[in-house]
């Protein structure tokens, strides 16, 4: 039996938890390929355990300070919300923040699949990472 076989455990991870989870492995993935491959002065980690929140952040190498972090947050059973938090003038300033995203999550009877959708819009777990993690890891 394949994973895509077993709807049972598929269905039980249809929720705002289980997909922050998922979320906070992919985003430590992606965090080690952009401190690696993008940016070189910068290095992004994670903290939070994902349960009910997360966060990724960005530093200058060489400083103590973040200087940008996107949080990831349950806000229901069934939705995701990340914020984009960012100094506004320097270091040692306020952070900033602007909404990014809020990822809906619905189970389908239909084809035994759980889907993400944003603003309406069918999205896949990949897309929630590049629409939310995008602008900390390149600009």
């Amino acid at each position: 039996m394949t994973d895509t076989d077993n709807w049972v455990r598929a269905r039980a991870e249809c929720t705002a938890i289980g997909f922050v989870r998922r979320l906070r492995k992919q985003a430590l993935e992606d965090a080690c390929e952009a401190s690696k491959h993008h940016k070189p002065e910068r290095v992004f980690s994670i903290s939070g355990d994902g349960n009910p929140a997360f966060r990724v952040e960005r530093k200058l190498k060489g400083r103590d300070e973040i200087d940008a972090f996107v949080q990831f947050r349950v806000d229901n059973e069934s939705s995701v919300s990340a914020t984009f938090h960012y100094r506004n003038g320097g270091y040692r300033r306020a952070f900033s923040e602007r909404k990014l995203e809020n990822v809906n999550l619905a189970w389908s009877d239909e084809d035994d699949t759980c889907n993400l959708t944003i603003a309406g819009e069918s999205v896949s777990e990949v897309d929630v990472r590049k629409r939310t993690l995008g602008e900390l890891f390149f600009e």
